[in-house]
């Protein structure tokens, strides 16, 4: 199993934003769509028509403006490859009467194939052999659900999305393998904002990936200045002072492997 970055910035002016593609022999899974999906996949020589579920966390542009996009040219594909099985969509009830207003809006002439499938707190998907994806409610300004993607007893991945520091998420992501992990910034250059739209800062996700025993930490969600080297470092540093696991800061089309 892989973990493939597609865009992992908080804004669009620094890269593609949030979305990462697991893969497995079973399952390709997309963790939310960021803005462009559709490029971004295509420059990692992957087809959309392969892609067998899309998980949609909440509705902020930089997690789901690229999906009706996506659908369509998944279907665009589908003339090239082959028929395609449904597209399966997993969100919460809010979030698929949204997915389903972004195609009707882009799309009102046109009806694709997608299996919607609700889901909450407590629920379980089965995506493919033994593995199945578990879901939590998080503390954001909007509905957002961050997912646990399980085989057997194993934890292997989690993801947070967008939330803050709350008393089920340490839970959530015990034992995890792997543990894509919201880092906003740190408090020093973001504390304020961070406060009140409600993410996880630097320190916050050190503190999470120590605490739920976690091996290795993916992170997601940087704001610009990251991208200049001697910040990138500072932050990496600040992060290791508490997590002594292995930390990567992602880069795009660049595969993580989860053992």
């Amino acid at each position: 199993m892989r973990i493939l970055p597609i865009g992992f910035w908080a804004v669009s002016t620094s890269g593609e934003t949030t979305s990462f593609l697991i893969e497995h022999t079973d399952f390709r899974l997309l963790l939310d769509v960021g803005l462009n999906p559709a490029f971004h996949l295509q420059q990692s020589q992957c087809r959309l028509t392969d892609i067998s579920h899309v998980f949609i966390s909440h509705c902020h542009s930089d997690h789901m403006q690229g999906f009706a996009n996506l659908v369509f040219t998944r279907a665009v594909q589908e003339r090239q490859f082959g028929k395609a099985r449904p597209l399966k969509v997993m969100a919460s009830k809010t979030n698929i009467k949204n997915c389903q207003k972004l195609l009707g809006i882009f799309y009102p002439d046109r009806e694709f194939q997608v299996e919607w499938q609700e889901i909450d707190q407590g629920e379980e998907v089965v995506l493919g052999g033994d593995h199945r994806a578990s879901f939590i409610r998080n503390d954001h300004t909007v509905e957002s659900i961050g997912l646990a993607l399980r085989s057997g007893s194993n934890k292997l991945i989690c993801y947070t999305s967008d939330t803050s520091m709350h008393s089920g998420l340490i839970d959530f992501c015990q034992n995890s393998t792997a543990l894509l992990g919201e880092c906003f910034g740190t408090n020093e250059d973001f504390g304020d904002v961070m406060r009140t739209q409600k993410h996880l800062s630097a320190e916050d996700v050190a503190r999470l990936s120590a605490q739920a025993n976690v091996k290795l930490l993916v992170l997601f969600h940087m704001h610009a200045p990251y991208a200049i080297p001697a910040k990138q470092a500072a932050l990496l540093e600040l992060i290791a002072c508490t997590f002594h696991g292995r930390i990567v800061f992602p880069v795009a089309h660049e595969p993580v492997d989860v053992t």
